[in-house]
């Protein structure tokens, strides 16, 4: 076992934390540790212990956070002993981190040696008194004098301060200059429109947070769901995210309300063909809650957001593990024997789930997963536009729409290479695969923000638990 403390400064001087699970700090209120810092967002980064490794993760902040000078990337970055973080305008904070066997020994250590040691220093401390009272007798003397001198030094300065309130033109330039000036122009209007936009936005949403999701209005909605979307799009797309356009706000919120729907009081464990969606929200995330930790460990590996993982995983089965799709596909990432293969599954022709191969081995398939979704990512670039279009292509298999997308991209090359784009232009699809993609990929995605929102959000909804990306044991 480890014990990982956090060294910081505070107005009082140095103060230590002890880290037991995780810690989240920002400017917020609601953060485990608040620090007045502008530069903070206000839930800026969580720092958590992962059996021996501890990891710090940037909460899709403003600024972003640095360890070391490195910037932490979107997956996260495993800390070391004696690792500095900073972040914001001023925050900084140490880690330290000791091997609680090496602790339990000093404190044992530390009483016996002291007790072998009681006379000299007994001794010792008689001579420090002595050499104390005479040193405190020429200190107190020098005391008398160095106050008046003080009093004198600070008429000066009171004089000096007072002559620079009165000459400000007379203060040194050269820091200033190298400031370049600005004159009022197109920029200086966008920065100003720009500024009073997210004030608005800020005010919109002050108004709707701290109130569950079926008390805002329809407008509060709309406004809730956009900033959680696009700050899951943030996410996911490595801090860089892309609007969201209305249309697809609007078919998240219809994803969204179909799992509000399934909240009750009756509960229902259901993973059984043809009736798992009769399973209840709250039991659909406690089973993902339950899966999460491996996910997670799984995407970061692959150097992936885990957010991605775990909501493939609730849209494509609802995180029952052995979950059979009548065209074959099987457990809780639904991998077709081919794909399933190809990322290392070791498959059998006739599985079930009274029959199972490695696909309804949750832990192996969620590793297969984070490879394959590594590779399409890779395969429509790793900007954050491309994220929306490798989970659509996820849904589409290797073959078939995944190899039309690509077709689709190079024939609208002069369009954004995004997901909503496609939406909006379907007429670039022709034949059956056009009318796969309006039929099944155009509700994939949203269906997919809709599920991170209530995972990521359950509170907001009136469910007892924390973000499903939170569960990392």
């Amino acid at each position: 076992m480890i014990k990982v403390l956090l060294i910081y400064q505070t107005s009082e001087g140095l103060q230590e934390l002890s880290l037991d699970s995780k810690l989240t700090f920002g400017r917020g209120k609601q953060v485990d540790l608040r620090f007045d810092d502008e530069g903070l967002s206000r839930l800026h980064a969580s720092i958590y212990c992962d059996g021996e490794r501890v990891w710090i993760i940037d909460e899709n902040s403003t600024n972003g956070t640095f360890v070391n000078e490195v910037r932490v990337p979107s997956q996260g970055m495993v800390l070391q002993d004696g690792d500095e973080i900073r972040a914001g305008e001023h925050t900084e904070l140490q880690i330290r981190i000791f091997s609680e066997a090496n602790v339990a020994r000093a404190e044992v250590v530390e009483p016996e040696q002291s007790s072998h040691q009681l006379l000299p220093i007994i001794v010792v401390s008689a001579s420090i008194f002595l050499f104390v009272f005479v040193l405190a007798f020429i200190i107190i003397s020098a005391l008398t004098y160095t106050e008046k001198k003080d009093s004198s030094m600070l008429e000066s300065y009171k004089r000096e301060a007072d002559r620079v309130a009165e000459f400000p033109e007379e203060l040194p330039t050269r820091e200033l200059s190298k400031t370049p000036q600005k004159t009022e122009s197109t920029d200086s209007v966008n920065t100003k429109s720009n500024f009073e936009e997210e004030v608005v936005k800020e005010e919109r949403l002050m108004s709707v947070r701290g109130r569950k999701f079926m008390e805002m209005s329809e407008v509060e909605k709309d406004a809730y769901v956009k900033e959680k979307a696009e700050k899951i799009s943030r996410i996911i797309g490595n801090q860089v995210g892309e609007p969201i356009p209305p249309e697809a706000i609007r078919s998240i919120r219809n994803h969204l309300q179909g799992y509000i729907n399934r909240i009750r009081s009756t509960r229902t464990d259901n993973c059984r063909q043809g009736s798992f969606t009769k399973s209840d929200t709250i039991t659909i995330l406690e089973r993902a809650s339950r899966n999460a930790p491996f996910i997670i460990r799984s995407f970061y590996a692959e150097g992936l957001d885990p957010q991605i993982g775990i909501y493939v995983a609730m849209i494509e089965s609802e995180h029952c593990p052995c979950l059979q799709s009548p065209t074959g596909p099987l457990g809780m990432f639904q991998f077709a024997r081919k794909t399933a293969e190809t990322y290392g599954l070791k498959v059998r022709p006739d599985a079930s789930p009274s029959n199972p191969d490695e696909r309804c081995d949750p832990e192996k398939a969620a590793r297969a997963a984070a490879k394959y979704l590594k590779y399409l990512v890779g395969r429509f670039g790793t900007g954050p536009m491309s994220f929306p279009l490798a989970i659509a292509s996820y849904n589409s298999g290797q073959g078939g729409l995944s190899q039309n997308l690509e077709k689709a991209l190079k024939k609208a090359a002069d369009q954004e290479r995004s997901f909503w784009t496609l939406v909006a232009n379907q007429v670039v699809f022709e034949g059956a695969v056009g009318e796969q993609f309006r039929k099944e990929n155009v509700k994939y995605v949203p269906k997919f923000f809709a599920a991170a929102i209530i995972g990521e959000n359950p509170q907001d909804f009136g469910i007892n638990m924390a973000p499903l990306s939170t569960y990392t044991r």
